[in-house]
């Protein structure tokens, strides 16, 4: 082989090492480094808010339907209000989404009672939402909350309370099983007087509120987002001694 050919041969070897060695350094860079304990670097924060929305009728019925759209692949918690004495509500759409039934909760009166339903990696678009519930409601509200992130579902937190004594509406505590969960908490609240007024407690935002026709019955959906495992609830300060409340912990 003539000194010319040496030569080719010996920088092609030396473009093939070359290429060898930067493949082998982005492959390197691609690895995850475990954190402490051996696991991987923890993942993003809890879930967050997308959108909201509350819609109120002056009709009466057994269903309440209205419309929303939202974005395929986040999740929605519709919370039902009712303005009689309701033992249950259930949650549908026009997207046939699945809807998991959370608490339900009627004040002491029986008066007002509201109902959770929530469902995760959403059909989106267009969608007509329905609350159903189990007698005709009068003067219904209806909640939607979408939000995204998180790992989907609820931690199994919940709880609900109801009381005819004092202004100091209150879920009742839970305990939160991850560090980034995401409190939603839902009141109702029946004044007999007008106006019926509702804020949020604590470290909550009352993400949304409504008033039935004649403003004496009320009722709110605040929204927390925490960092730690720990000891939650969900308040708000009414005008009435009649109230429902509740909370729900997603992660």
């Amino acid at each position: 082989m003539d000194d010319g050919a040496c030569g080719l041969h010996g920088e092609l070897m030396k473009s093939l090492l070359v290429l060898l060695l930067l493949s082998c350094i982005a492959a390197v860079s691609q690895v995850r480094v475990p954190g402490p304990g051996g696991s991987a670097p923890a993942g993003a924060a809890g879930p967050s808010i997308v959108g909201s929305q509350a819609y109120h009728t002056a009709s009466s019925g057994t269903t309440f339907a209205f419309n929303y759209t939202a974005t395929g692949g986040n999740r929605l918690a519709v919370g039902c209000v009712s303005w009689n004495n309701i033992s249950s509500a259930t949650v549908t759409d026009s997207a046939s989404n699945s809807y998991t039934a959370g608490p339900f909760q009627i004040n002491g009166n029986n008066t007002a009672a509201i109902g959770a339903g929530y469902a995760s990696n959403i059909t989106g678009g267009s969608l007509t939402i329905t609350c159903t519930w189990n007698a005709s409601s009068l003067d219904p509200v209806a909640f939607v909350l979408e939000f995204s992130g998180g790992t989907g579902g609820t931690d199994g937190s919940t709880s609900f309370a109801s009381i005819t004594a004092g202004t100091a509406a209150d879920s009742g505590t839970i305990v939160t099983l991850n560090a980034n969960d995401f409190l939603v908490g839902m009141f109702a609240s029946n004044s007999g007087t007008n106006p019926c007024t509702m804020t949020a407690g604590g470290s909550s935002t009352m993400t949304l509120s409504e008033t039935n026709t004649g403003s004496y019955i009320c009722s709110g959906l605040s929204t927390r987002s925490v960092t730690s495992i720990g000891t939650y609830s969900a308040s708000a300060t009414v005008s009435s001694s009649d109230w429902a409340a509740l909370i729900i912990a997603f992660k």
